[in-house]
């Protein structure tokens, strides 16, 4: 599916949205709707600071795994910097506002979705590649050590942080049978290899 808002093509991909339908039909933890919005409002804020900053993209395709924002020029480094930000940014005051709300009405479902927003937020600032805290290390590393060096030390840094997420994830497995958190490292890991 193809349209236009803004100025800005957006494409959303049949292997993103069939997935994304078929979880909230078969979701019986209840947790997919949640994290769902978390990042919806996450990629919202990346968004709003691109168009409030004048970098307005080009290209928003929904693909499976993620979202790709095709830029219309190279923006400089501190409007990099501060777009990358307000995706965790928006995450965590969305986590401020609902617990809030939790210790006022005591809901585990408010309570529940707070808790994404903060676990969404920090796992995107974690210094990996194709993440939002990689992504900013790597800005400011290429300003320091320029780009070639920058690069090399994240994908270092990544590879060393999915290795350690993949230990995590075997124990969880162990432990609960949940291989989200293997997954998510091999994803890394396939991020750095692909893109070497």
């Amino acid at each position: 599916m193809k349209f236009k808002i803004f100025g800005t093509k957006i494409h959303i991909s049949f292997l993103f949205l069939a997935p994304v339908t078929l979880m909230l039909f078969i979701d019986k933890s209840g947790l997919f709707l949640p994290s769902l919005l978390a990042v919806i409002i996450h990629e919202t804020a990346h968004l709003t600071a691109m168009y409030m900053l004048h970098c307005n993209p080009k290209e928003i395709r929904l693909i499976p795994t993620s979202v790709c924002i095709v830029r219309q020029i190279e923006y400089r480094h501190k409007n990099e910097i501060i777009i990358s930000l307000m995706g965790p940014l928006a995450n965590l005051l969305f986590f401020s506002a609902f617990f809030v709300v939790y210790r006022l009405c005591d809901n585990s479902g408010v309570l529940t979705f707070a808790l994404i927003n903060f676990l969404f937020a920090i796992f995107n600032l974690l210094p990996i590649k194709a993440l939002d805290g990689g992504f900013i290390l790597y800005k400011l590393l290429s300003i320091k050590f320029g780009e070639n060096k920058a690069q090399i030390v994240l994908n270092i840094l990544s590879l060393v942080l999915a290795v350690m997420l993949i230990l995590a994830g075997v124990f969880l497995f162990l432990k609960n049978k949940n291989f989200s958190v293997i997954l998510m490292g091999i994803y890394i890991i396939l991020s750095v290899i692909i893109k070497l």
